[in-house]
């Protein structure tokens, strides 16, 4: 009986309370507008937040960090490429970029309005086209282009029997032989572009083509191929290498084959996860590789 008393007695406290803090017994609510309005004002300051953000954070003004590629054999170079292919940011941030931006557009309006011409006038002077100082001496020739011992590529080459000649992408051969000559044998090279050259060998035997092609990855190659030719009734190939680039030049000397490439990339295109995008691939049999690390020599600085 004592306890019923006391939780009734309780009750009756916490109705009291009730009633003196809420004397009309109406129940308060947010209202709609205000809650639109607080959202509005909170909506606004993010974006005055994120647009700030935007127009004042930095420029990074150091090169991609590109140690991950620390344990790849091709380290070093990328390191150097990276360095050498990074552009440094005009503008310390986005805010600098715009006010030139609109710097430059006040200044084009202005100009064209008051009629200035866009462009400088020329007075009819031939000498103004040259700058002073711009010319770097007379051209003289020094270079010996004929070195005994240095075997160049052509087009046409000759045996005391017979004589080669690469008419485009068919190799053709004719016997020596006076009003009797003849052609004796052919070889198709197909898929060749550009004009091609050969070397043949001092015993004969050997007609190495140098080729410029695009393989089926449209990469611009230059192709090597061997043919043997110790039977110009029968032409068979015997050998072939490839490597990306455009073909230059080459020079053969005690039978060794110098070969002059010029492989270039894009630095946009540059992935350095795949190393095809800023190294030359050689195939000389099992598919395109990249060159091995130990036979690229690189400067200590690149330009």
């Amino acid at each position: 009986m004592k306890k019923e008393t006391w939780f009734r007695s309780l009750n009756l406290a916490d109705d009291k309370y009730i009633a003196e803090s809420n004397p009309d017994g109406k129940v308060k609510r947010f209202s709609r507008k205000r809650l639109t309005a607080s959202a509005i004002a909170a909506a606004a300051c993010l974006a005055l937040f994120l647009v700030n953000l935007w127009l004042f954070m930095p420029f990074g003004h150091m090169p991609p960090d590109v140690s991950r590629y620390r344990n790849s054999d091709y380290y070093g170079i990328i390191q150097k490429l990276n360095v050498l292919t990074w552009e440094k940011p005009k503008y310390d941030n986005n805010y600098q970029f715009l006010k030139e931006e609109l710097s430059n557009l006040l200044d084009f309006g202005l100009k064209g309005a008051s009629g200035n011409a866009m462009m400088p006038e020329w007075n009819g002077n031939m000498d103004m086209m040259d700058a002073p100082g711009s010319s770097a001496g007379t051209y003289e020739e020094i270079t010996d282009n004929q070195v005994e011992g240095i075997i160049e590529a052509d087009r046409i080459k000759r045996s005391d029997k017979y004589i080669f000649y690469l008419d485009y992408h068919i190799l053709r051969v004719y016997s020596i032989a006076g009003e009797d000559s003849e052609e004796v044998g052919t070889f198709h090279l197909n898929g060749f572009s550009g004009n091609l050259e050969f070397y043949l060998s001092e015993d004969c035997k050997t007609v190495t083509v140098l080729r410029q092609f695009h393989n089926k990855n449209e990469q611009l190659c230059v192709g090597v191929i061997a043919l043997d030719v110790s039977d110009p009734t029968n032409i068979t190939p015997k050998g072939r290498f490839e490597i990306t680039g455009r073909y230059t030049s080459s020079r053969m000397t005690d039978g060794k084959l110098l070969l002059l490439t010029e492989f270039a990339f894009n630095k946009k295109d540059i992935n350095f996860d795949d190393e095809s995008t800023f190294l030359p691939q050689i195939n000389t049999g099992s598919g395109m590789q990249t060159i091995p690390v130990d036979d690229i020599i690189v400067p200590e600085e690149l330009n």
